[in-house]
C-alpha cells in the first residue's frame, strides 16, 4: 500500500501532467498560426483570401495585414491592402494605419489606387493632402484619378493646382480638370469625355469614328474654361497652401529574373543596371497591348540610349489564364493544349516573332511561358508596365495603357540628361 507521500506525489504529476496537456493545447493553436504566417511570408505570391484567412485567427489582423505589406514583395503589397480593406470595418476608423498612407505615395499605380480607396472609407484627414500630391505627379492618369477624387470630395482647396491642369498636354486631363470645376461652379461650357468617344477596332488596335466636330466643341469649351479662370474664377477660390501628405516612399527593389529572348539568349535583369529599364508585360493575344506598341517603339528610337526596353511576352500560359484576366483569344495564339501540357518552345518563338516583325518593334522581347516574372510582378492583368531606375529600384508600375506623352512625362524624371 503506497504512503501518503507517494500519493501526494502522484497527484501533484498528475496535476502538473494535466497543465502541461493544456498548456500545448492552448499554445497548438498560436505556434499553427504562426507557422503559417511565417510561411506565407516567404512565399513569392500571397493572395487576400490567404490573408484574410490569416488575420481572421489573430488576436492583431492589423499587424498581419502590416507584415505582409512590410515584405516588399508585389503581390503581398496588393493583397494586403485588398485583405484590409475587405476584412474591416472601416466605418468604425477615422484614420488608416501608417502603412496604408505610405501606400498612398508608393510607385506602384494600382496600390495607390487601393490606398485611396481605403482613405476614402475611412474619412481619412490626410486624404486631401494625398490628392494634392497626386495632381503634381506627371503620370496623367495618376492626376484623372486624382481630379476625380477632388471633384467627388469637394476638395475646393486644391482649385489653384487644379486650374493649371486646364492646359495640360493630355486632353483627358484638360477634360477632367473641366469637369471638375464645372461639379464645383454652375458654370458649364459643353466640354464632355463621352462626346469624344469612338469605336475600337479590335484588329487594328485603335480608336475611330471620332467626330472632328465635336472634338472642335470640347476645345473650344477647355478655352471657355481657361478664360474664364484668368479673368475671375481665381478670384472665386481662396488660394491655400496645402501641407505635404505623409507617408515614406521608400526604394522598392525590383525582383531580379533571368528570362530567353527570341534567340535563346538568356537575359537577366539586374545585368542592365546602369540605365532605366522599362518593362512591357503583353502578349499576341491581349489585344489592348497592341496601343502600346508604335508608342514603345517611338520611345526606343528616341531614348534607346538612355533607355532599355523589354517586352515580356506571357504567351504560351494556359486559356484559363487569358479568360481570368480579360483577355479574348485570338487564332493561333499559342497557349497550353486540351491537357494543359505545354507548347513546343520552337512553335511559340515561331509565332511570337512573326509577331514582333509585323508590328515593326525594335525594342528586345523575352519569353516567360510559365508566368515567372508575371508572379514576380503580378504582371498578367495586362497591359503591364514597370518602369526601373538605374539603381534597379522600382520608379512606377501601372495596369493599362499611357500615351506617348504619357511615359514620356514619367520617364523624364529617371531618364539621365
Amino acid at each position: 500500500m503506497p504512503d501518503p507521500k507517494t500519493k501526494r506525489r502522484s497527484r501533484i504529476a498528475l496535476v502538473l501532467g494535466v497543465v502541461v496537456i493544456a498548456l500545448l493545447l492552448a499554445f497548438k493553436a498560436p505556434i499553427q498560426q504562426k507557422i503559417m504566417l511565417n510561411s506565407a511570408l516567404r512565399q513569392p505570391a500571397a493572395t487576400a483570401e490567404l490573408i484574410e484567412e490569416l488575420a481572421s485567427n489573430s488576436s492583431d489582423p492589423v499587424e498581419v495585414y502590416r507584415q505582409f505589406w512590410a515584405t516588399g514583395k508585389i503581390p503581398h503589397r496588393l493583397a494586403a491592402l485588398r485583405a484590409y480593406n475587405r476584412g474591416r470595418d472601416l466605418t468604425d476608423e477615422d484614420t488608416a494605419p501608417a502603412w496604408v498612407h505610405d501606400a498612398a505615395m508608393d510607385s506602384d499605380f494600382h496600390v495607390r489606387e487601393l490606398a485611396l480607396g481605403i482613405l476614402t472609407a475611412v474619412g481619412d484627414p490626410d486624404l486631401e493632402k494625398v490628392v494634392h500630391a497626386w495632381l503634381l505627379d506627371p503620370d496623367p492618369e495618376l492626376k484623372r484619378l486624382a481630379l476625380r477624387q477632388a471633384r467627388t470630395s469637394g476638395f475646393t482647396n486644391l482649385s489653384h493646382t487644379v486650374a493649371p491642369l486646364l492646359q495640360h498636354q493630355d486632353l483627358d486631363v484638360r477634360i477632367a480638370a473641366a469637369s471638375t470645376f464645372r461639379n464645383w461652379t454652375d458654370k458649364d461650357f459643353g466640354v464632355r469625355q463621352r462626346k469624344l468617344n469612338g469605336t475600337f477596332d479590335e484588329v487594328s488596335g485603335t480608336y475611330s469614328g471620332e467626330d472632328a466636330a465635336k472634338r472642335e466643341q470640347v476645345e473650344n469649351g477647355l478655352k471657355e474654361w481657361s478664360t474664364w479662370w484668368a479673368d475671375s474664377g481665381n478670384q472665386l477660390f481662396a488660394k491655400v497652401d496645402i501641407a505635404a501628405a505623409p507617408g515614406r516612399t521608400e526604394p522598392l527593389p525590383a525582383p531580379d529574373f533571368q528570362l530567353p529572348d527570341l534567340d535563346g539568349k538568356l537575359v537577366r535583369l539586374s545585368s542592365l543596371r546602369g540605365k532605366p529599364v522599362l518593362l512591357n508585360f503583353w502578349a499576341t493575344w491581349c489585344t489592348a497591348c497592341w496601343t502600346e506598341i508604335p508608342d514603345l517603339i517611338a520611345l526606343h528610337n528616341r531614348f534607346g540610349d538612355r533607355l532599355t526596353i523589354i517586352g515580356i511576352s506571357l504567351d504560351g500560359l494556359p486559356d484559363q489564364h487569358a479568360l481570368d484576366h480579360g483577355q479574348s483569344d485570338v487564332e493561333g495564339a499559342p497557349h497550353a493544349d486540351d491537357h494543359g501540357e505545354e507548347i513546343a518552345r520552337e512553335e511559340l518563338v515561331e509565332l511570337v516573332s512573326a509577331f514582333v516583325k509585323k508590328h515593326g518593334m525594335n525594342y528586345p522581347v523575352l519569353l516567360d511561358p510559365d508566368g515567372i516574372t508575371s508572379e514576380l510582378y503580378v504582371g498578367n492583368e495586362l497591359p503591364m508596365n514597370v518602369m526601373i531606375n538605374a539603381d534597379g529600384t522600382v520608379y512606377r508600375r501601372f495596369m493599362g495603357s499611357r500615351t506617348k506623352e504619357g511615359f514620356e512625362a514619367m520617364l523624364d524624371a529617371i531618364l539621365p540628361k
